[in-house]
This record gives structure tokens, sequence and C-alpha cells, in this order.
């Protein structure tokens, strides 16, 4: 297995961590137990714990530009960056949980988000229009809103409540 598949395999192995056991059990030993390999063979790609944080951190920016990527042609950058049909996968929100729970200790770690964050909105916006900039600006906070909401376990919404405003939502998107 090359560099960059141990240092991915890795990285699954922590998300899994997160998902089954909760933040607090993100240690590097648990995700050298969890991707099978030594203590030291987790170390020597990712130095500390902080460090294979920033690494979960920077596989969620690019697991969430890999979703925007498959979504269809036809829609505009703003409506794919919303990506409203695909999702992030429990793990990824149990991941984005313990990176929040992280930020806590070490602020530090908000940068990169705060980047791709910032980044995001300004490329999403490219396309639209001067006078749909509020509304597209409410969808895109009321998406992230709903999504925070999810990975907190905060959602209010029921199944179909939740249907019914991602299906508004899409609407909207497609004719922004």
């Amino acid at each position: 297995m090359n560099r960059n598949n141990k240092k991915k395999a890795i990285l699954e192995a922590a998300i899994r961590v997160v998902a089954k056991d909760g933040s607090n059990h993100l240690t590097i030993d648990a995700v050298a137990a969890e991707a099978s390999l030594s203590k030291g063979g987790v170390l020597y790609h990712f130095t500390s714990k902080e460090a294979l944080l920033q690494g979960m951190v920077d596989q969620l920016i690019d697991t969430n530009e890999s979703r925007i990527g498959r979504q269809p042609d036809s829609l505009s950058r703003f409506a794919a960056s919303l990506h409203l049909d695909d999702p992030m996968t429990t793990e990824e929100e149990q991941a984005s949980l313990a990176i929040l729970a992280a930020v806590a200790e070490n602020p530090d770690l908000i940068e990169a988000p705060k980047r791709y964050m910032a980044e995001l909105l300004a490329t999403a916006f490219i396309d639209v229009r001067p006078e749909q900039e509020q509304e597209a600006l409410l969808l895109f906070l009321a998406n992230e809103g709903l999504r925070y909401l999810r990975i907190l376990n905060l959602d209010p919404l029921t199944a179909q409540q939740s249907a019914a405003v991602i299906a508004f939502m899409r609407v909207r998107a497609e004719e922004i």
C-alpha cells in the first residue's frame, strides 16, 4: 500500500472510531487498532492527534468538494454547492462533531474550514445574479444550518418535514 493509500486508510479508521465510540475515544492507539497498524505506523503518517484531526478536516473538505463535483452538470455551481441530494454520511457527521469538539481545545483547527467555506461561498455565487444574492445566501445558510443541526443531533424536523424543506430548497436553488 503506498503512502497516500495508507494515510487515507488511517483517516477512514479515525472516522470509524469516532462513529463507533464518539469523539472522546479518538486516540492514536484506537486509530491504530482500527486500521490494523502499529501506533508507530500511525505516527509515521500523523505525528500527533492534532495532525490526525487536521488530516480529518482536510479529508472532509475533499469529500465535500467531491460531492459537489458529482452533482449533475445541469445544476449551477450554486445549486451544486448545496448538494441537497447527496448529504453527509453518518460517519462524516460524526467526524465533523469530533472536529468541532477538538476546536474547543485547539482553535487553530478551524482555520482550514473557515478558508474553505469562504472559498465555497465565493465560487458558489459566481453565476448568481445580484438580484438573487439575498435569496441564494439564505438558502446557503439554511442548508448549512440544517447540516449542523444534524451533526449536533439537534434536528427537530421529522423525516417528512426535512424532505419537504429540501425539496423546496432544491426548487429555489435551481431557479437561481
